[in-house]
Protein backbone atom coordinates (compact mmCIF):
# COMPACT_ATOMS: atom_id res chain seq x y z
CA UNK A 1 0.00 0.00 0.00
CA UNK A 2 1.54 3.35 -1.01
CA UNK A 3 2.50 5.66 1.85
CA UNK A 4 0.56 8.89 2.30
CA UNK A 5 2.67 11.94 1.57
CA UNK A 6 2.05 15.23 3.36
CA UNK A 7 0.61 17.98 1.18
CA UNK A 8 2.76 21.10 1.38
CA UNK A 9 -0.22 23.47 1.31
CA UNK A 10 -1.83 21.56 4.20
CA UNK A 11 1.40 21.75 6.19
CA UNK A 12 1.71 25.45 5.39
CA UNK A 13 -1.81 26.10 6.69
CA UNK A 14 -1.14 24.04 9.82
CA UNK A 15 2.13 25.88 10.49
CA UNK A 16 0.55 29.31 10.09
CA UNK A 17 -2.39 28.50 12.38
CA UNK A 18 -0.19 26.73 14.94
CA UNK A 19 2.20 29.70 15.00
CA UNK A 20 -0.58 32.18 15.78
CA UNK A 21 -3.08 29.82 17.52
CA UNK A 22 -5.71 31.53 15.41
CA UNK A 23 -7.38 30.39 12.19
CA UNK A 24 -8.03 33.97 11.09
CA UNK A 25 -4.51 35.24 11.80
CA UNK A 26 -2.91 32.10 10.37
CA UNK A 27 -4.94 32.39 7.17
CA UNK A 28 -3.96 36.04 6.86
CA UNK A 29 -0.28 35.10 7.27
CA UNK A 30 -0.31 32.92 4.15
CA UNK A 31 -2.87 35.03 2.26
CA UNK A 32 -5.78 32.56 2.09
CA UNK A 33 -9.29 32.66 3.52
CA UNK A 34 -10.06 31.34 6.98
CA UNK A 35 -12.30 28.64 5.52
CA UNK A 36 -9.52 27.49 3.18
CA UNK A 37 -7.13 27.19 6.14
CA UNK A 38 -9.72 25.17 8.08
CA UNK A 39 -10.36 22.86 5.11
CA UNK A 40 -6.64 22.17 4.58
CA UNK A 41 -6.03 21.37 8.24
CA UNK A 42 -9.11 19.14 8.43
CA UNK A 43 -7.86 17.29 5.35
CA UNK A 44 -4.47 16.78 7.04
CA UNK A 45 -6.13 15.43 10.19
CA UNK A 46 -8.35 13.02 8.23
CA UNK A 47 -5.49 11.78 6.08
CA UNK A 48 -3.51 10.56 9.11
CA UNK A 49 -6.34 10.03 11.57
CA UNK A 50 -4.76 12.48 14.04
CA UNK A 51 -6.30 15.41 15.89
CA UNK A 52 -3.95 18.38 15.75
CA UNK A 53 -5.92 21.09 17.57
CA UNK A 54 -8.26 21.28 20.55
CA UNK A 55 -11.07 23.62 19.45
CA UNK A 56 -12.93 25.34 22.29
CA UNK A 57 -15.21 28.06 21.05
CA UNK A 58 -13.05 30.90 19.75
CA UNK A 59 -9.77 29.52 21.17
CA UNK A 60 -7.60 26.67 19.92
CA UNK A 61 -4.67 24.76 21.41
CA UNK A 62 -2.26 22.22 19.93
CA UNK A 63 -2.75 18.60 20.88
CA UNK A 64 0.36 16.59 21.91
CA UNK A 65 0.56 15.26 18.34
CA UNK A 66 0.09 18.81 17.05
CA UNK A 67 3.00 20.08 19.17
CA UNK A 68 5.30 17.38 17.81
CA UNK A 69 4.24 18.09 14.24
CA UNK A 70 4.68 21.83 14.75
CA UNK A 71 8.36 21.39 15.75
CA UNK A 72 9.00 19.23 12.68
CA UNK A 73 7.18 21.56 10.29
CA UNK A 74 8.96 24.59 11.75
CA UNK A 75 12.31 23.02 10.79
CA UNK A 76 10.94 22.24 7.33
CA UNK A 77 9.93 25.84 6.65
CA UNK A 78 13.16 27.17 8.16
CA UNK A 79 15.07 25.02 5.64
CA UNK A 80 12.81 26.21 2.83
CA UNK A 81 13.55 29.79 3.82
CA UNK A 82 17.28 29.07 3.66
CA UNK A 83 16.85 27.52 0.22
CA UNK A 84 14.98 30.60 -0.94
CA UNK A 85 17.77 32.85 0.36
CA UNK A 86 20.37 30.80 -1.53
CA UNK A 87 18.38 30.86 -4.76
CA UNK A 88 17.58 34.59 -4.61
CA UNK A 89 21.02 35.75 -3.46
CA UNK A 90 22.57 37.97 -6.16
CA UNK A 91 26.07 36.58 -5.57
CA UNK A 92 27.33 33.05 -5.10
CA UNK A 93 29.16 32.62 -1.80
CA UNK A 94 32.78 31.56 -2.14
CA UNK A 95 34.07 29.61 0.86
CA UNK A 96 37.77 29.97 1.73
CA UNK A 97 38.88 27.00 3.81
CA UNK A 98 41.44 28.00 6.44
CA UNK A 99 43.58 25.71 8.57
CA UNK A 100 45.54 27.41 11.32
CA UNK A 101 47.09 27.06 14.73
CA UNK A 102 45.35 28.30 17.82
CA UNK A 103 47.79 31.14 18.45
CA UNK A 104 48.09 32.36 14.86
CA UNK A 105 44.37 32.37 14.16
CA UNK A 106 42.27 32.75 17.29
CA UNK A 107 44.29 35.63 18.71
CA UNK A 108 43.88 37.96 15.73
CA UNK A 109 42.37 36.51 12.58
CA UNK A 110 38.69 36.40 13.60
CA UNK A 111 38.86 40.22 13.40
CA UNK A 112 40.46 40.01 9.97
CA UNK A 113 37.83 37.68 8.55
CA UNK A 114 34.98 39.74 10.00
CA UNK A 115 36.38 42.97 8.58
CA UNK A 116 36.96 41.33 5.20
CA UNK A 117 33.33 40.18 4.99
CA UNK A 118 32.13 43.78 5.25
CA UNK A 119 33.67 44.70 1.89
CA UNK A 120 33.42 41.19 0.40
CA UNK A 121 29.95 39.81 1.27
CA UNK A 122 30.37 37.11 -1.38
CA UNK A 123 33.20 35.55 0.67
CA UNK A 124 32.78 33.32 3.70
CA UNK A 125 35.24 31.22 5.69
CA UNK A 126 35.44 27.79 7.23
CA UNK A 127 38.17 27.41 9.83
CA UNK A 128 39.82 24.26 11.13
CA UNK A 129 42.11 24.77 14.14
CA UNK A 130 45.12 22.45 13.85
CA UNK A 131 48.74 22.23 14.82
CA UNK A 132 51.23 23.52 12.24
CA UNK A 133 52.28 20.24 10.61
CA UNK A 134 48.64 19.15 10.30
CA UNK A 135 47.74 22.47 8.66
CA UNK A 136 50.57 22.07 6.14
CA UNK A 137 49.37 18.54 5.37
CA UNK A 138 45.80 19.84 4.91
CA UNK A 139 47.09 22.35 2.37
CA UNK A 140 49.08 19.72 0.50
CA UNK A 141 46.13 17.32 0.13
CA UNK A 142 43.64 20.05 -0.78
CA UNK A 143 41.57 20.05 2.41
CA UNK A 144 42.54 23.69 3.06
CA UNK A 145 42.89 26.63 0.65
CA UNK A 146 44.98 28.79 2.97
CA UNK A 147 46.90 28.20 6.20
CA UNK A 148 48.29 30.49 8.88
CA UNK A 149 51.29 29.13 10.76
CA UNK A 150 53.86 30.44 13.22
CA UNK A 151 56.77 28.27 12.13
CA UNK A 152 58.09 27.02 8.78
CA UNK A 153 61.29 25.08 8.28
CA UNK A 154 63.18 24.44 5.06
CA UNK A 155 62.28 21.08 3.57
CA UNK A 156 58.75 20.71 4.90
CA UNK A 157 57.12 22.02 1.72
CA UNK A 158 57.86 22.29 -2.01
CA UNK A 159 58.76 25.89 -2.89
CA UNK A 160 57.71 25.30 -6.52
CA UNK A 161 54.15 24.44 -5.47
CA UNK A 162 53.40 26.85 -2.61
CA UNK A 163 53.58 30.59 -1.99
CA UNK A 164 54.42 31.93 1.46
CA UNK A 165 53.68 35.46 2.70
CA UNK A 166 55.37 36.72 5.85
CA UNK A 167 52.73 38.44 7.97
CA UNK A 168 54.81 39.74 10.85
CA UNK A 169 56.34 38.65 14.12
CA UNK A 170 55.06 37.09 17.31
CA UNK A 171 56.98 36.54 20.55
CA UNK A 172 57.56 33.51 22.72
CA UNK A 173 57.05 34.21 26.42
CA UNK A 174 57.18 32.20 29.62
CA UNK A 175 53.98 31.71 31.62
CA UNK A 176 54.09 30.76 35.28
CA UNK A 177 51.60 30.52 38.15
CA UNK A 178 51.05 33.93 39.75
CA UNK A 179 52.73 32.73 42.97
CA UNK A 180 55.71 31.10 41.24
CA UNK A 181 59.28 32.22 42.12
CA UNK A 182 59.84 33.35 38.50
CA UNK A 183 56.71 35.52 38.58
CA UNK A 184 58.72 38.31 40.21
CA UNK A 185 61.12 38.58 37.27
CA UNK A 186 60.70 40.85 34.25
CA UNK A 187 62.94 38.61 32.16
CA UNK A 188 64.35 35.11 32.68
CA UNK A 189 67.11 33.10 31.04
CA UNK A 190 66.78 29.71 29.41
CA UNK A 191 68.93 28.34 32.26
CA UNK A 192 66.33 29.48 34.80
CA UNK A 193 63.50 27.88 32.82
CA UNK A 194 65.31 24.52 32.84
CA UNK A 195 65.31 24.44 36.65
CA UNK A 196 61.53 24.00 36.95
CA UNK A 197 58.90 21.46 35.91
CA UNK A 198 57.99 22.24 32.31
CA UNK A 199 54.85 21.62 30.23
CA UNK A 200 55.54 21.08 26.51
CA UNK A 201 53.42 21.02 23.38
CA UNK A 202 53.35 18.07 20.99
CA UNK A 203 56.04 17.93 18.31
CA UNK A 204 53.45 18.62 15.58
CA UNK A 205 52.98 22.11 17.05
CA UNK A 206 54.69 25.02 15.31
CA UNK A 207 55.08 26.77 18.68
CA UNK A 208 56.93 23.72 20.03
CA UNK A 209 59.30 23.72 17.04
CA UNK A 210 59.97 27.45 17.50
CA UNK A 211 60.62 26.88 21.22
CA UNK A 212 63.08 24.07 20.58
CA UNK A 213 64.83 26.10 17.87
CA UNK A 214 65.34 28.82 20.48
CA UNK A 215 66.90 26.33 22.92
CA UNK A 216 69.00 24.57 20.26
CA UNK A 217 70.43 27.88 19.04
CA UNK A 218 71.50 28.63 22.62
CA UNK A 219 73.31 25.30 22.92
CA UNK A 220 70.66 23.45 24.94
CA UNK A 221 69.36 19.95 24.29
CA UNK A 222 65.75 18.81 24.48
CA UNK A 223 66.60 16.74 27.56
CA UNK A 224 67.69 19.89 29.42
CA UNK A 225 64.04 20.79 29.86
CA UNK A 226 62.41 19.12 32.85
CA UNK A 227 59.29 18.06 30.90
CA UNK A 228 56.49 16.85 33.19
CA UNK A 229 53.62 16.86 30.70
CA UNK A 230 52.76 17.24 27.02
CA UNK A 231 49.68 19.24 26.02
CA UNK A 232 47.56 19.32 22.85
CA UNK A 233 46.94 23.06 22.69
CA UNK A 234 47.75 26.40 24.28
CA UNK A 235 44.48 26.55 26.21
CA UNK A 236 45.37 23.29 27.95
CA UNK A 237 48.86 24.60 28.69
CA UNK A 238 47.53 27.81 30.25
CA UNK A 239 45.05 25.89 32.40
CA UNK A 240 47.73 23.43 33.52
CA UNK A 241 50.06 26.28 34.49
CA UNK A 242 47.21 27.92 36.39
CA UNK A 243 46.79 24.64 38.29
CA UNK A 244 50.48 24.76 39.31
CA UNK A 245 51.42 21.72 37.22
CA UNK A 246 54.48 23.47 35.83
CA UNK A 247 55.66 26.40 33.71
CA UNK A 248 55.56 26.70 29.94
CA UNK A 249 56.37 28.82 26.88
CA UNK A 250 53.59 30.07 24.60
CA UNK A 251 52.88 32.75 22.03
CA UNK A 252 52.38 36.19 23.58
CA UNK A 253 49.17 36.59 21.58
CA UNK A 254 47.71 33.62 23.44
CA UNK A 255 48.18 35.21 26.85
CA UNK A 256 46.10 38.39 26.70
CA UNK A 257 42.87 37.02 28.18
CA UNK A 258 44.63 34.84 30.78
CA UNK A 259 46.75 37.73 32.08
CA UNK A 260 43.81 40.14 32.25
CA UNK A 261 42.03 37.55 34.41
CA UNK A 262 45.20 37.13 36.51
CA UNK A 263 45.21 33.40 35.73
CA UNK A 264 48.94 33.26 34.93
CA UNK A 265 51.91 35.61 34.96
CA UNK A 266 53.77 36.36 31.72
CA UNK A 267 57.55 36.75 31.88
CA UNK A 268 59.82 37.81 29.00
CA UNK A 269 62.56 35.42 27.85
CA UNK A 270 66.14 36.66 27.61
CA UNK A 271 66.95 35.22 24.19
CA UNK A 272 67.65 36.77 20.78
CA UNK A 273 65.56 33.98 19.28
CA UNK A 274 62.41 34.52 21.34
CA UNK A 275 60.60 36.12 18.42
CA UNK A 276 59.07 34.03 15.66
CA UNK A 277 57.59 34.92 12.30
CA UNK A 278 53.95 34.32 11.33
CA UNK A 279 53.11 33.22 7.79
CA UNK A 280 50.25 32.73 5.36
CA UNK A 281 50.74 29.86 2.91
CA UNK A 282 48.74 28.73 -0.15
CA UNK A 283 49.20 26.79 -3.38
CA UNK A 284 50.51 28.70 -6.40
CA UNK A 285 47.45 27.41 -8.28
CA UNK A 286 45.05 28.95 -5.72
CA UNK A 287 42.32 31.14 -7.19
CA UNK A 288 42.28 34.92 -6.92
CA UNK A 289 39.91 34.87 -3.89
CA UNK A 290 42.50 33.08 -1.77
CA UNK A 291 45.45 35.18 -2.91
CA UNK A 292 43.60 38.47 -2.41
CA UNK A 293 42.56 37.51 1.13
CA UNK A 294 46.10 36.41 2.00
CA UNK A 295 47.40 39.80 0.88
CA UNK A 296 44.66 41.53 2.84
CA UNK A 297 45.59 39.52 5.95
CA UNK A 298 49.24 40.54 5.57
CA UNK A 299 48.30 44.21 5.33
CA UNK A 300 45.89 43.93 8.26
CA UNK A 301 48.47 42.16 10.41
CA UNK A 302 51.08 44.84 9.72
CA UNK A 303 48.61 47.57 10.69
CA UNK A 304 47.17 45.90 13.81
CA UNK A 305 49.97 43.75 15.20
CA UNK A 306 50.07 45.16 18.74
CA UNK A 307 52.75 43.01 20.35
CA UNK A 308 54.29 46.11 21.89
CA UNK A 309 51.06 46.92 23.76
CA UNK A 310 50.83 43.27 24.78
CA UNK A 311 54.34 43.52 26.23
CA UNK A 312 53.49 46.64 28.22
CA UNK A 313 50.31 45.16 29.66
CA UNK A 314 51.83 41.79 30.62
CA UNK A 315 55.36 42.62 31.76
CA UNK A 316 56.39 41.61 35.26
CA UNK A 317 58.15 43.49 38.05
CA UNK A 318 61.88 43.98 37.83
CA UNK A 319 64.17 42.09 40.10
Amino acid sequence: MPQKKPDLKELEAFYAVASTLSFSKGAMMIDISQSSASIRISSLERKYGQKLFYRNGWSIQLTPKGRVLFEKVKKLFDYMSEIENVMTSPNETRIIRISAGESTFLSMFPNITEDYRVSHPEIDFSVDINETLKSIENLKIGVADLIFVGWISEGIYDHSLFDVIELGEDELVLIVPVNHPLAEFEKVSLDQICKYDYLARRKTSGVQHAIMDMFYNAGFRETDLNVRGIMDNASSVIMAVYKNMGISIVSRMQTTVATKMNVVKVVNIDSPNSRRKVYAMFKKTADSYVKEFAEYAAHYFSQHNNLQSFAQSTSGNKK
